[in-house]
């Protein structure tokens, strides 16, 4: 029992030491947006010579760079590759900045198309209505993108009221079957 005791509290001890990662961006309708997930990743299985390495990679940054996407006419573009650098500034300790690799990754254009991405993307709409210490923070509107192949081929908007009705937790902690579920009762 004592084993079991050391091994939930180390566990435990771990996970609140876990950092935040940086997130990757979308641009949607002129907002910009936090993306939970990280769609390069897989092409950088495929295209590992593309992926940056001169960036830092930091407890908060694993992944050593950021992608910034847009959606132009109903289609997910990648349009920068930014990593993070050292600054110098002699009066800062550990003074980073943000530079773009774009150029590098892909320099015959400015935009990307990134046709591999299929996903339901929740997006935060509107004001900040309260925020619940664990549960994370929620917003008066909410909006559902269905993206197959790169394309946006739906968009379904609703309320937070709407979402407590049918799930009794966060934005923030749904699931990709929770999303799945929420698109299939926005569909009826």
């Amino acid at each position: 029992m004592r084993n079991f005791l050391t091994v939930i509290i180390f566990s435990i001890s771990l996970s609140s030491l876990a950092t935040i990662q940086e997130k990757d961006i979308l641009i949607f309708n002129g907002e910009v947006f936090e993306l939970k997930n990280y769609y390069l990743e897989e092409y950088f299985e495929l295209f590992p010579e593309k992926k940056p390495k001169e960036g830092i990679i930091s407890s908060n940054l694993w992944r050593g760079y950021r992608a910034i996407f847009v959606a132009i006419n109903e289609q997910i573009y990648l349009v920068d590759l930014e990593i993070r650098i050292r600054e110098e500034k002699p009066d800062v300790l550990f003074s980073t900045t943000w530079i773009s690799v774009f150029d590098k990754f892909s320099p015959e254009c400015d935009e990307f198309l990134v046709d591999w991405i299929d996903d339901l993307i929740l997006l935060p709409i509107g004001e900040v209505l309260d925020y619940e210490p664990g549960f994370g923070v929620s917003f008066e509107n909410y909006s559902l993108l269905d993206i197959k192949n790169g394309q946006i081929v739906d968009s379904k908007d609703f309320s937070l009221r709407f979402l407590k009705k049918h799930f009794n937790k966060c934005h923030v902690f749904l699931r990709e079957e929770d999303l799945f579920v929420l698109n299939e009762m926005l569909s009826d």
